[in-house]
């Protein structure tokens, strides 16, 4: 089975799959900073409550980014030390990749404009032209913009967002997609995957910076 855990924005969410469209379980909460402090006592619980032994893992993966940096490291180090207890491969995936793929499992074609909040009004952005998105692209041609500003960006092709993104900020998106989506995308994508081609690697589009945030 495939455990799928997403830290990067302000949901804690995790899903286990046992096929490529057969999940288990999903989870999310809202937790904005708690999500280190919530994700293994979340885990253990839906474990219990499933009556899912851990041994039954064979595979983890982690949502990459873009996302706050602490999230992203908090997932990645969770999957990597799940992976090395269980001895078991370690997986990523980009966020926009799985909601670009979410967008397309709901009938949406290319092109589109995929957007996943990031913190303060802002979203990271990108473009989707064609699909497959290659997964070494996935860092490429993203933009970092205000939500207002969002519509613009997308010269008139449809917008597609994160559910849980800012209801008294965001534009009206022609797509809202829960993570639960989100996560069923992404075990798609990873379900034939290695390591190899889907590193447990953070996906960092902006420095990362040390000290104050900058406007």
């Amino acid at each position: 089975m495939l455990l799928i855990v997403d830290t990067t924005g302000r949901l804690l969410a995790f899903g286990l799959y046992e096929g490529p469209g057969e999940p288990v379980f999903r989870h999310d909460e809202d937790a904005p900073m708690r999500q280190v402090e919530r994700l293994f006592p979340a885990l253990e619980e839906a474990f219990e409550r499933h009556g899912i032994d851990r041994t039954a893992i064979t595979r983890v993966a982690a949502i990459t980014g873009p996302g706050s940096y602490t999230g992203i490291r908090a997932g990645l180090a969770a999957v990597s030390g799940l992976a090395l207890a269980l001895g078991v491969p370690a997986l990523g995936i980009g966020g926009l990749e799985a909601l670009a793929r979410a967008a397309g499992d709901h009938g949406l074609k290319p092109p589109f404009l995929a957007a996943l909040p990031v913190g303060r009004g802002r979203h990271a952005a990108r473009l989707v032209e064609s699909w497959p998105l290659p997964p070494a692209e996935t860092g490429r041609d993203v933009a970092w913009v205000e939500a207002r500003h969002l519509r613009d960006l997308a010269r008139g092709h449809p917008l597609v967002l994160a559910a849980e993104a800012e209801e008294d900020i965001r534009p009206p998106a022609d797509l809202a997609l829960p993570i639960a989506a989100r996560l069923d995308a992404a075990a798609r994508l990873l379900w034939e995957a290695g390591p190899a081609d889907r590193p447990a690697e953070p996906l960092y589009l902006r420095p990362v910076q040390i000290g104050p945030a900058g406007r």
